[in-house]
């Protein structure tokens, strides 16, 4: 089977020497009193003058195998580099550690629908638990990185908070950002919100000035398909508007860059994994119950569904998992 592949972007990761001093010998005849007139009206050295190391920055380099040339699809043009901008909890201390390369254990959570639920379910969480979860979190010292930082870690290695975490949301509701989204800020915690790109500025679901709120709070937008299809039933044209094609009208519609997907369902084969990676995204992520993450899951992380109807210490057990207590 022929497959149309994409080239994905790439991601920002993202003297002149002094002349000789010419030395003179002393004017061995000029008078004392001359010189010293000369010695107080001598004109200081230019301090303004200095040489410039060239500095190199330092490169980061993803580890990622370069895929076929593109198919005719066109890539969005003009686009923003997508760049870590840390909010105050964010900042590097003194106590950030390096994490990876290789095996990284780190807690990513799930959540779906945040709001008023007397009945909650799989899919929806009450307000009231979200903000006692987020508070435990904050008391424990959890505290929220992105998708790419988890990334580099697998590769490169990465300087993370002591306790880092990836809190995730998929489908796009509205009661993400009315309700998650500030209890979140109170608590200076972040979020990655996937979005299922046919759903944007319908009925329930968030607008675009919504997401743009978010995306300048420092959250992360990935895709979780064009229409919520079970991608394993569907034929290779239809992956491609499933899988690029909602990536290429999110960074259209939102202006950033889209490089994280979401499964449907948690549904997936072999050969949508590989159209994941070759459409241009660098994470993918799944469903499981493990907090371990290595170059061989990126396309597939594990994340941990939270459900409604769990107790805080259920949910606290989702974080020690792997021993991350």
């Amino acid at each position: 089977m022929t497959h149309r592949q994409f080239q994905p972007d790439s991601i920002e990761i993202n003297n002149d020497a002094p002349s000789p001093t010419h030395h003179h010998p002393s004017l061995v005849w000029v008078l004392p009193a001359l010189a010293l007139l000369l010695t107080g009206c001598a004109k200081a050295p230019d301090q303004s003058q200095t040489h410039a190391a060239e500095q190199n920055p330092t490169s980061t380099t993803t580890k990622t195998s370069t895929p076929p040339a593109a198919s005719a699809t066109p890539t969005p043009t003009n686009l923003p580099t997508a760049t870590w901008t840390p909010t105050p909890s964010q900042m590097p201390t003194d106590t950030w550690n390096i994490f990876g390369p290789g095996l990284v254990e780190i807690p990513i959570l799930l959540y779906h629908h945040v709001e008023h639920s007397p009945d909650s379910t799989i899919y929806s969480i009450d307000i009231q638990l979200f903000e006692s979860q987020m508070e435990l979190l904050s008391q424990l010292g959890y505290r929220t990185i992105t998708h790419m930082q988890l990334r580099q870690a697998i590769y490169e290695g990465a300087l993370l908070p002591p306790k880092p975490i990836l809190i995730t949301f998929d489908d796009g509701h509205v009661d993400n950002y009315i309700n998650a989204f500030p209890i979140m800020q109170t608590y200076g915690l972040t979020g990655t919100i996937y979005i299922v790109a046919n759903r944007l500025d319908s009925d329930g679901f968030l607008s675009v000035d919504q997401l743009n709120d978010m995306i300048n709070a420092t959250w992360e937008v990935g895709s979780h398909s064009m229409s919520h299809a079970d991608l394993v039933t569907l034929q290779p044209e239809e992956l491609r508007v499933e899988i690029l094609d909602s990536r290429l009208l999110l960074e259209d519609r939102l202006g950033v860059e889209v490089r994280s997907f979401a499964f449907p369902y948690g549904s997936f084969n072999e050969e949508i994994i590989g159209k994941i990676q070759n459409y241009g995204y660098r994470t993918g992520m799944g469903v499981g119950k493990i907090n371990s993450h290595t170059a061989s899951t990126i396309y597939y992380l594990s994340r941990h569904d939270v459900h409604g109807y769990l107790t805080m210490e259920d949910f606290r057990s989702l974080l020690s998992s792997n021993g991350i207590q």
